[in-house]
C-alpha cells in the first residue's frame, strides 16, 4: 500500500471571479491530488510585493495524498494553467487567476532548484499564516521547530487582511 502523506497548500486569486477560481482549484486538487480533509476560511488581503487594484482572496487546505512532492507540484502547476494562469513571472509578482503554493509536505525538508519545502517565504505572509492557523495550528515547522502561532507572533507583515467567509 502506498504511503499517505499530508500536504498543506496555499491558494490565492485576485482576478475576477476570485471565489470561483478558488472553488475550481479546490475541486481540481480534490480530483487530482488527493482527499481534501481541511480547508480554512477565505481571507481577503491586499497584494504583497506589487500594486494591484484588486485584493486577493486566500485560503489554505490540507490534502491527504499518495503523490510525491514533485508530483503534487506538477499537478498544481497544471491546475494553475487550466484555470488561466500564465507562466509564473520571473521579474516580480503580478495579478493572477490562481496561485497554488506547496507550504508543507508532512515534515519533509526539500532544498532543490525546482522545489523548496517548507515554502521559503510562508512565515513572512499573514495571508498564509492566518489560514494555516485555522487548519494546522499545532504544526511544527521541521526547519525552525516553530509552531504557527509563534510564526504569527514573529511576522512583520503589516498588510491588511480579514476573514471573509467559508468557501463551502
Amino acid at each position: 500500500m502506498e504511503k499517505i502523506s499530508s500536504v498543506v497548500l496555499s491558494l490565492g486569486s485576485n482576478i475576477e471571479n476570485r471565489i470561483e477560481h478558488l472553488r475550481e482549484a479546490v475541486a481540481e486538487i480534490s480530483n487530482r491530488v488527493g482527499t481534501v480533509i481541511q480547508i480554512s476560511p477565505v481571507y481577503e488581503s491586499e497584494a504583497v510585493g506589487f500594486q494591484s487594484n484588486t485584493d486577493f482572496l486566500n485560503l489554505c487546505l490540507v490534502v491527504q495524498t499518495q503523490q510525491s512532492p514533485r508530483s503534487v507540484l506538477k499537478i498544481t502547476q497544471e491546475i494553475e494553467k487550466l484555470i488561466g494562469r500564465k507562466t509564473k513571472s520571473t521579474n516580480g509578482y503580478q495579478s493572477r487567476e490562481i496561485d497554488i503554493d506547496l507550504i508543507f509536505f508532512d515534515d519533509a525538508i526539500i532544498q532543490a532548484s525546482d522545489l523548496v519545502i517548507p515554502h521559503p517565504s510562508h512565515h513572512l505572509r499573514k495571508f498564509v499564516l492566518l489560514p494555516l492557523h485555522d487548519i494546522v495550528p499545532n504544526y511544527v515547522d521541521p526547519v525552525t521547530g516553530e509552531t504557527i502561532p509563534t510564526k504569527i507572533d514573529q511576522c512583520t507583515d503589516s498588510s491588511k487582511i480579514s476573514m471573509t467567509h467559508h468557501l463551502i
